[in-house]
Parts: structure tokens; C-alpha cells; sequence
């Protein structure tokens, strides 16, 4: 019994404590929570256009170019985008011509320009208002990795030997970019490299004066690339 009375006791004093004068009980409240930065940016999205000159790593007497459009998604980095690229890539030539099956001559630097449509898809700091290493009060270092589809619009070979139908028209690349971005305006001025992982070529056999195949050449073209983009506008939903 005498228990009793004194769990009873406990439990009034325990009553009276959390209970204020008017009967309310007062529940501590946690401190405001601060805001992540990130989660502000979920569902943002921005575009970025940009122009490059582009050159092989095989001496080429001529540039190339591209121009591209970007559509990035701030939540996961990722961007997606459409590119006009033109290539200049030099291919030998060898002494005998399999399609008319004749001597010609041979040439060891044959330039052949190629227009491609890409579709570029990665991950991107670039697209990121204020993302990257900081370098400065407005400058950030930033980087893009990307797999690059690709697909084969035209083609022209300087001495006409090769033709359209002497290429795959489908081919998958990959290219990381590194750069500095700008804040404001939006600016972004890059440096990337580019490379091919399948051959560009159907058929890279080099020929004697006879037809009989005496060697190999590569046709998977690589690339570095200079860019300037400018960030267009920035949308939230």
C-alpha cells in the first residue's frame, strides 16, 4: 500500500513539472533550420550557347569549328545538348584505289572535312551559378565530362578519294572540359578534349601498287577545343 502512495506521489510531482501555472505544456522549440543552398537550386535550369575552334593532334593545316546549345538542370548537374561540329582530320591514301581497282597516287596527308551532329550528355559545373573551385571574387574553375553520340552529316576529301560512304556514319565519343566561369555575365571560356571510340574509317587497310594490304591506319579523331559560352537565362519553377 505504502508503494502505492509513493508512485502516486511520483507521478504528481512529475506532472506538476511539465505543466506550467495555466496548464500548458511547454515544448522546447528546435532552432530554425538554415537553408541548403543546393536544395534552393533543385528544379533550376539554365541554357548556355557557345562557339569553338577546334584542332586535331595531327598537325593540321586547317581548323575546325562547332557550334553548340546546352540545356542544364541544376537538381542532379546534368546538362544535355545539340552540336554542328566540323572536323578537318588528315587520312593517307594509299597507291592503289580499291574501287576502281587501278594505280593512284598515293598521298600521306589527304584532308577530309566532316560535318556531325552530337548530342552531348553529362554531368557539368558549368551550368551552376557560383559552382566550381573558387579562383577569385567572381571566377570559379569548373569542369564537364560528357559522352558525346554522334552522327555523320557530310564529308569532302581534298583529293576526292574518300567518300561518304567510306565512313561509319555513327559513331560515340567522349569529352572533359575544364574552364573558368564567370558569374556574371555568365560567361564561360573553356579548354576540352575530345576523342573518338570507334574508328572512323569502314575500311583503314593501306594498299601497295598491287592491292595487297600492307598496312593500317588510325581513324579515330582527336580533338581539343577552345569555347566561349554564354548563359542565356535562368528559369525556376
Amino acid at each position: 500500500m505504502q508503494k502505492a502512495y509513493s508512485a502516486i506521489l511520483v507521478l504528481l510531482l512529475i506532472t506538476n513539472c511539465l505543466f506550467s501555472q495555466t496548464g500548458t505544456i511547454k515544448i522546447a522549440k528546435s532552432p530554425a533550420a538554415k537553408k541548403d543552398p543546393i536544395a534552393a537550386q533543385k528544379n533550376t535550369r539554365a541554357m548556355l550557347f557557345s562557339f569553338s575552334p577546334n584542332f586535331t593532334f595531327k598537325k593540321n593545316k586547317k581548323s575546325g569549328g562547332d557550334i553548340e546549345a546546352l540545356v542544364g538542370f541544376y537538381n542532379n548537374h546534368c546538362f544535355v545538348g545539340l552540336k554542328y561540329c566540323i572536323e578537318m582530320e588528315y587520312y593517307r591514301l594509299s597507291p592503289y584505289n580499291i574501287k576502281t581497282l587501278q594505280p593512284e597516287t598515293a598521298y600521306s596527308e589527304s584532308q577530309t572535312e566532316s560535318s556531325y551532329l552530337k548530342v552531348p550528355i553529362g554531368i557539368s559545373t558549368f551550368m551552376l551559378e557560383g559552382a566550381g573551385i573558387k579562383m577569385g571574387k567572381e571566377i570559379r574553375l569548373a569542369y564537364a565530362l560528357a559522352l558525346v553520340p554522334e552522327y555523320l552529316l557530310k564529308t569532302k576529301n581534298q583529293y576526292a578519294r574518300l567518300s561518304y560512304s567510306d565512313f561509319n556514319q555513327f559513331n560515340l565519343g567522349g569529352c572533359a572540359s575544364i574552364g573558368f566561369h564567370v558569374k556574371n555575365p555568365g560567361l564561360t571560356m573553356s579548354v576540352s578534349y575530345s576523342r573518338d571510340f570507334f574508328e572512323n574509317l569502314k575500311d583503314r587497310n593501306i594498299y601497295n601498287e598491287t592491292g595487297a594490304v600492307v598496312d593500317k591506319q588510325k581513324s579515330k579523331t582527336n580533338l581539343v577545343a577552345f569555347s566561349i559560352s554564354y548563359k542565356i537565362g535562368l528559369h525556376r519553377k
